[in-house]
């Protein structure tokens, strides 16, 4: 397959950027998850114990490789007289810092700001097949004050997170959890600064495999798929970002789907909410039909047939194993199969600041009536003279800029009624451990 940057040079004029990026305003536009409870016994004003969780910065140096990928200290709810505690300190440690809290990697002080960039790289992990855990993935923070551990967490997947949970979760439809998700998830690309396009800045919303973002606890796809022909490929079908084309063809994304089904026992909804170019005229019906029948013959053992309707409790999915949801945004091709459901419908805020994004879903988030799977996307979109003249840096910081607020706001003001959330460069908020932790609480006392 050509590189990324061929394609670019070869596919994408200037002028096509012009008039395309327009998509970006009309329309079309976290991974850990951490946890060990708070270990020291001080509260805030509300009661709330401190939190500290890792998180992996969607930052990037635009000239060297190696300074991307850096971890971030995260704390939350720290009660006033420790933060003006001279002897109180976050750490970040590539060890358990249980029996001995000296020598940190790096060390820093709480601020109001809630999180600490630091240069230290969280490598690419490689998930195998037969030793899926939630072991800690090599670094830890802790809370310290002198030499007392407060509260402490560590960076890990969880690749099962949903069916660990299956006492508490088990008799509830998924349209009742919180579930984390992933914006445009198959556009997704290792950064290389000498692929750091104008273009690759504003296509590119991830930065793990399908396969990764599912390991670490993503349950929600968001996928966007365009019909191509190509002399140097035999795929046809490609996920894209608006009208512009990745290197992932749908098969690729399939084929992690599979591998992570068969691995687990975990449910994973695949949404394939828009199709672009190719499916236009009077072949769309025919190319439909084509990704339709391919979606059946890879994954029909394990999608949900639609008379389970979305009230299906998840202990009926599991004695099924029928662990796969579909939503397809095509209506005709969706009644000529009983193995397709409506597309998840989107709570899109089409805004650039994260002002305008909190009142957005602030809005809307709770004040869903209709019982239909319900996603709020939890990312910054930018304008279209914005995205050509580069004023925001691109969608990694633009995530940079969101993700530390969605992790609160959907942790303290949005836990009781959101549904799925999804993220741009979900790494780099808190998202997975909110969810599972918001579904225990959600349905412990039930």
């Amino acid at each position: 397959m050509n590189s990324m940057a061929a394609w670019n040079k070869t596919f994408l004029l200037p002028a096509f950027l012009f008039l395309q990026l327009s998509v970006f305003s009309n329309g079309v536009s976290f991974g850990r998850i951490f946890k060990r409870e708070t270990e020291g016994h001080e509260t805030n004003a509300n009661g709330v114990k401190p939190l500290v969780f890792l998180t992996v910065s969607s930052l990037a140096s635009r000239t060297r490789s190696e300074e991307a990928r850096m971890l971030e200290l995260n704390w939350d709810h720290i009660p006033q007289n420790l933060s003006e505690n001279g002897d109180v300190w976050i750490g970040l440690y590539n060890r358990d810092p249980v029996d001995d809290t000296s020598n940190p990697l790096v060390s820093t002080r709480p601020n109001p700001e809630g999180y600490f960039r630091t240069s230290i790289r969280f490598p690419v992990q490689t998930f195998k097949v037969d030793s899926l855990t939630d072991t800690c993935l090599g670094f830890w923070i802790a809370l310290i004050r002198n030499s007392e551990i407060l509260a402490s967490n560590c960076i890990r997947a969880r690749p099962n997170w949903m069916f660990q949970a299956q006492s508490l979760i088990g008799n509830a439809a998924l349209i009742d959890l919180m579930i984390p998700g992933t914006h445009n998830a198959g556009c997704y690309a290792d950064f290389n600064p000498k692929e750091d396009t104008l273009v690759n800045r504003y296509l590119l919303t991830q930065e793990e495999t399908i396969w990764d973002q599912l390991v670490y606890g993503i349950r929600y796809l968001d996928l966007r798929v365009a019909y191509y022909r190509s002399k140097s490929s035999p795929e046809r079908f490609w996920i894209t970002h608006s009208n512009f084309r990745t290197e992932v063809p749908v098969t690729e994304v399939i084929n992690q789907v599979k591998q992570f089904l068969n691995a687990t026992n975990e449910i994973v909804i695949m949404d394939f909410h828009r199709f672009v170019t190719g499916f236009q005229g009077s072949r769309a019906t025919a190319r439909h039909r084509e990704l339709v029948q391919m979606l059946e013959n890879e994954l029909g053992d394990y999608m949900i047939p639609i008379h389970f309707t979305s009230w299906a409790t998840l202990n009926q999915l599991w004695t099924e194993d029928k662990r796969l949801y579909v939503g397809y945004a095509d209506e005709t091709s969706r009644k000529q199969s009983f193995l397709l459901f409506p597309a998840v419908r989107h709570l899109w805020g089409d805004v650039d600041t994260v002002n305008g994004l909190k009142a957005y879903l602030n809005e809307t988030v709770c004040s869903q009536t209709a019982r239909r799977l319900t996603s709020a996307m939890a990312q910054l979109t930018p304008t279209t003279a914005g995205a050509l003249f580069d004023i925001y840096g691109g969608l990694r910081r633009m995530a940079n800029d969101v993700n530390h607020h969605v992790t609160r706001w959907f942790r303290d003001s949005w836990n009781h009624c959101a549904n799925i959330v999804s993220t741009d460069f979900f790494l780099g908020n808190n998202m997975i451990e909110v969810a599972i932790e918001t579904n225990k609480n959600r349905f412990s006392s039930v």
